[in-house]
């Protein structure tokens, strides 16, 4: 396995998932966070710069990309040997974020860029709080494009665990 995409909501443990696998598979790790962002939150951001840096990596033979960003799925999944849908309820996404908020304040994530500061603004906890009901219909609606693709939906910590330890055994699920 030489190529795995990482998506799910903030929270989802993507990152974590991401270096597990990395530390596995001796891939490197491509953080979508941290080329979308300078050393702010910016909802606004180049996204034609951005997609033309996620389109460079995804070139690349090896990786490891973990976002969500679904107007790059359709360069991701085709290039991928595996994409995993981190695809959890509501209440773990919100404890996370709030956990990460704590563990992080006035600390820089090793993911993001250099300046940033970990906070969580109202707009940003409202996407968390929404995000199955707004965002996940359509990933689900562009997963489901790509029928012959090697897509695993992970529902909770338990099954990612699962996952984790099939995928060391350089199984491919």
């Amino acid at each position: 396995m030489k190529r795995i995409n990482i998506i799910g909501a903030p929270g989802a443990g993507k990152t974590y998932l991401a270096r597990e696998l990395a530390k596995k598979h001796n891939l490197p790790i491509v953080h979508m966070d941290f080329l979308a962002h300078t050393d702010r939150y910016n909802p606004l951001f180049d996204k034609p710069a951005f997609n033309a840096k996620i389109l460079s990596e995804c070139k690349k033979d090896r990786w490891i990309m973990e976002g969500v960003y679904k107007s790059t799925l359709g360069m991701r999944i085709p290039r991928a040997d595996l994409t995993i849908h981190l695809d959890y309820p509501r209440r773990i996404y919100i404890y996370r974020v709030l956990k990460r908020r704590v563990q992080y304040r006035d600390k820089r994530r090793e993911e993001m860029p250099e300046n940033w500061q970990e906070k969580i603004n109202w707009d940003f906890f409202k996407y968390v709080l929404k995000f199955n009901k707004l965002q996940k219909p359509a990933i689900e609606t562009e997963l489901a494009k790509y029928k012959n693709a090697k897509i695993e939906i992970v529902r909770n910590p338990k099954e990612l665990k699962k996952l984790i330890s099939v995928i060391g055994k350089g199984s491919v699920v």
